[in-house]
């Protein structure tokens, strides 16, 4: 033992590396909640549950939304996803968004409005696509948005990112 080492300088040494220890343990598991959750994301993936595939009637776009929530650090956003599902044979799925490419107005399927057959009609400059988004008449730039749609155990899901 080092003669110069006195009985009070040890004791001071020794509570403060026990201090130490204490704010370590308690320190880094509380430092790890407050930055994991300051840089933590929700819903990364973009995939959505929007509808069960056997409520998309064949041959008819149907209109489903669904709420999304995102998580951004401490800031939690809910934004409405709407979409029009197609289907031919209840399998195999599309998805057009209901969002005009023109001004961002939302489009409505009406009957009769592309030689007889169905279609897409905005309301805000009259665009009109038909059944399948393309562009038919009015200012409209583009054609109607595509989601990338994924069928899983009879639910259908689609990609908003």
């Amino acid at each position: 033992m080092n003669p110069d080492v006195t009985r009070r300088s040890f004791l001071s040494g020794a509570i403060a590396g026990i201090a130490g220890v204490v704010a370590t343990l308690l320190g880094l598991p509380a430092a790890r909640f407050l930055m994991g959750r300051a840089a933590a994301t929700s819903n990364t993936d973009g995939w959505v549950r929007v509808a069960a595939a056997d409520s998309v009637v064949p041959g008819r776009p149907t209109l489903v939304t669904a709420t999304v929530e995102k998580q951004q650090g401490w800031v939690a956003a809910q934004t409405q996803v709407a979409a029009y599902l197609k289907t031919e044979d209840g399998a195999h799925f599309e998805a057009l968004s209901n969002v005009c490419t023109h001004l961002g107005c939302r489009v409505t399927l009406q009957d009769g409005l592309v030689g007889g057959n169905p279609g897409f009609f905005c309301p805000c400059h009259d665009g009109l696509f038909d059944i399948d988004g393309a562009v038919v008449s009015g200012p409209v730039p583009a054609p109607l948005e595509r989601f990338e749609v994924m069928v899983e155990k009879g639910d259908v899901f689609v990609r908003t990112i």
